[in-house]
């Protein structure tokens, strides 16, 4: 009965996100707001749910970016790495546990040389297994910047 009730929830966040991710990828901006940010990191964690509900281990990015809901989201990295993507102006993390019962998923502006220091003091959104979204900036990055 308990896992009835998480796969329709998922399906349910699926849903949702799937539709908030679909405007997105469409955006024509090369930067992503707060929100576009929160959005990509809860697609990654209904991903990584979906995958741990099949397999009971969760998956490193390159599964990630490779599962049915990422690709249907319409989201293009550039860079994918072992443990990394570029999206826009943000590097996303995916870090699993030796033993893939653990992940941490973090979404973070990436550092390129000549960053404007809106950019450089963007929000960086993280998360994991336990599906809470953190959201921050860095130290020394001011409320209104």
């Amino acid at each position: 009965m308990n896992s009835i009730v998480r796969c329709c929830a998922v399906t349910a966040i699926l849903g949702s996100v799937c539709i908030a991710l679909a405007a997105v990828a469409q955006s024509q901006t090369s930067n992503l707001s707060q929100t576009q940010a929160v959005e990509l990191i809860r697609l990654v964690n209904t991903t990584e749910t979906d995958v741990f509900m099949r397999t009971h281990q969760y998956a490193p990015i390159d599964s990630v970016l490779d599962h049915k809901f990422m690709k249907g989201s319409g989201i293009q990295v550039d860079q994918p790495g072992l443990t990394s993507a570029t999206y826009k102006n943000y590097s996303l993390l995916v870090t699993v546990s030796p033993d893939y019962m653990h992940y941490v998923a973090e979404l973070i502006p990436a550092q390129a040389s000549g960053a404007t220091a809106s950019e450089a003091c963007a929000t960086a959104v993280f998360s994991n297994e336990k599906g809470i979204i953190y959201a921050g900036r860095a130290l020394g990055c001011e409320d209104g910047r």
